[in-house]
């Protein structure tokens, strides 16, 4: 976002502005949004977040959104359940 002075203004992006954010534009409700680590630390003006959807009920979600005043490319990912072992017996 730029100012009357065309500077750029960082304004802090919390999950719950995006989650609103991606409801208004895509008619879906997120159930977690998270920001990746190595955005928090980089500190840029440009970062990574995860939005995760209920897979029961979700609904394609198109390559690039506009939110919040910029626009954004979207790419899934399907993550897998973690499998938990025994480090006794490996069962």
């Amino acid at each position: 976002m730029f100012n009357d002075y065309s500077e750029i203004i960082n304004t802090l992006i919390i999950e719950h502005i995006l989650s609103e954010a991606i409801r208004d534009n895509t008619n879906q409700q997120s159930v977690k949004i998270t920001q990746a680590t190595r955005s928090i630390n980089s500190m840029l003006f440009h970062t990574t977040w995860f939005a995760s959807f209920p897979s029961a009920k979700h609904i394609a979600i198109p390559r690039v959104l506009q939110i919040l005043g910029t626009t954004v490319s979207v790419s899934v990912t399907i993550s897998k359940p973690k499998i938990i072992q025994c480090n006794k017996c490996y069962l």
